[in-house]
Parts: structure tokens; sequence; C-alpha cells
């Protein structure tokens, strides 16, 4: 699917009309506005738009750019408003390790994984400790509220 749209960046949104035609696309995080209101004009309403769920998802946000996303495990510097790993297989996942932040984060399926979440962008390290039944496939940033 990625070749077939020449997709330009991730996250994609793509909506379709209900005769299976791209009505709507969106790259990246953002435009949650946008998006909803393409998806009340194909179904007909016209209400009022959802609440951001996170502050740096409101219209107008001032974000500031991420750390580059790493394929595999990584641990060291970062720059975001949080961070999330990939995540393959079953057993534990240590996340900075003798810090206050410590988190033990149980994994036993595929997935996009939560492993830190800060109020605003944060200058951080990052220390994994990956138990061999767990496979890191990507670790990823999120921009943060400037």
């Amino acid at each position: 699917m990625w070749s077939d749209y020449e997709n330009q960046g991730w996250p994609a949104r793509y909506l379709f009309d209900g005769r299976a035609r791209l009505f709507e696309y969106h790259y990246g995080e953002g435009a949650y506005d946008e998006t909803e209101r393409a998806i009340q004009e194909l179904v007909g309403v016209e209400r009022e738009l959802l609440a951001p769920i996170r502050p740096e998802d409101a219209p107008g946000a001032r974000l500031l750019a991420q750390s580059e996303d790493r394929h595999g495990s990584y641990s060291g510097p970062y720059e975001a408003g949080g961070v999330w790993a990939v995540l393959d297989g079953a057993g534990v996942v240590t996340v900075n390790g003798g810090s206050p932040e410590q988190l033990e984060l149980a994994v036993s399926h595929p997935g996009a994984y939560p492993l830190l979440e800060h109020e605003r962008h944060t200058s951080g390290r990052l220390t994994l400790e990956i138990d061999p039944g767990v496979s890191c496939l990507a670790t990823c940033f999120t921009p943060g509220i400037a």
C-alpha cells in the first residue's frame, strides 16, 4: 500500500468515499479538524468538532521537531514529547532502568508501545533493556509542545 499510494509521510490517513474513491488524505500528525470535517461531509452531518485529546493536537499548537526515528532498539540522547517502540514477541522491556521514570513494560503481542510521555518538548536520555524474547523493530519519537 505504501508504494501504491506513493506515501510521502508517516503516519498517513486516507479517507475513501462509499465508492472506494480517495476523498481526502493527510501525511503526518495533526490536521485532525480537517479530517473530522471531511468525515462529516462524507456521512452528511454537520456537528461541533471534538476537542483535541492531547494538547499537541490542538489547532495552532507550536511543536518542536523531534529526534529522528531509529531502526531497531535505540539507547541514547533524544528530544521529543514522547517515545514509542515498535515491539514484537513476548517478554519485558525496561525503559531508563534505575531512573525515577523507570518503566517495566510487559510485551505480549506485536504493536507500538508508549515508553515515555512528556508534557512538553524534552531533552532526555533513553536506555532500553530488552528481554531476548522481544524484538524492537523501531524506536520512534513524537513532537512535543514548545
